[in-house]
């Protein structure tokens, strides 16, 4: 038992410590004045038409139609281990998301772009699923639970910049709650300096609704942490 609560001990003061040395990349409610998110020092357009990605009531809202921005926000550059992104997620539109459209609207960096996440069909008769690309423009794997237009979900994004390999969580409890990974991009990642929202031209055009996005190389910060517990007594 001694011994127990000592590992205990060091493994809480372990989580302590990595908590304090590491901070929040970005913490962003999207709380400006309506109008172009650009005209925040914060947020830069690295593609497309300048001004069209817009904050209305404390959101973001990303159409994909005729509108073209991508717009990102940098910080200090991750050079190894885990990087994360938390988003709350709204999508709406007319139809279901169907065909084989799948545009893109995250990913980190403004430049070869990382773990792409992009609306698509759902698997089953629900009106859209996600899609998730470690590499690729195109969806890898698709989150298997369908998901209803108007309906707001806490996304949680994952990149490995050692191993070129990205994770989605929807919804999750803790970080061991279901989750799909793309580990079909080989060799090594890349660095990681800004988190991105891209507009596009897709089949159905749906609108795309982001707020409370966080960004870190925590877990803790987006994740209920459950920690796994190894008894040696």
């Amino acid at each position: 038992p001694r011994i127990m609560q000592l590992n205990y001990f060091f493994l809480t003061l372990l989580c302590l410590l990595t908590f304090i040395s590491n901070a929040q990349l970005v913490s962003e409610d999207f709380g400006y004045a309506d109008g172009s998110l650009t005209t925040n020092a914060a947020w830069d357009t690295h593609s497309g038409t300048a001004g069209q990605v817009q904050v209305s009531s404390g959101t973001i809202s990303l159409e994909m139609g005729p509108q073209s921005e991508d717009v990102n926000t940098a910080f200090a550059t991750v050079t190894s281990g885990l990087i994360f992104a938390e988003f709350d997620l709204i999508v709406n539109d007319d139809t279901d998301i169907s065909g084989t459209d799948h545009e893109y609207f995250f990913h980190f960096n403004s430049s070869g772009f990382k773990a792409r996440v992009d609306a698509v069909p759902a698997l089953g008769t629900e009106n859209y699923s996600l899609g998730l690309s470690s590499n690729g423009g195109s969806a890898a794997v698709v989150w298997p639970n369908g998901l209803t237009y108007g309906q707001t979900y806490n996304v949680i994004v994952r990149y490995s910049i050692d191993d070129n390999i990205s994770k989605l969580w929807v919804d999750p409890i803790s970080n061991f709650s279901n989750s799909i990974i793309d580990n079909t991009s080989s060799g090594s990642g890349a660095d990681v300096d800004a988190v991105s929202f891209r507009e596009s031209n897709s089949n159905n055009d749906e609108t795309i609704t982001i707020d409370n996005l966080t960004v870190s190389d925590v877990a803790a910060d987006v994740f209920d942490m459950v920690l796994p517990v190894e008894l040696v007594s």
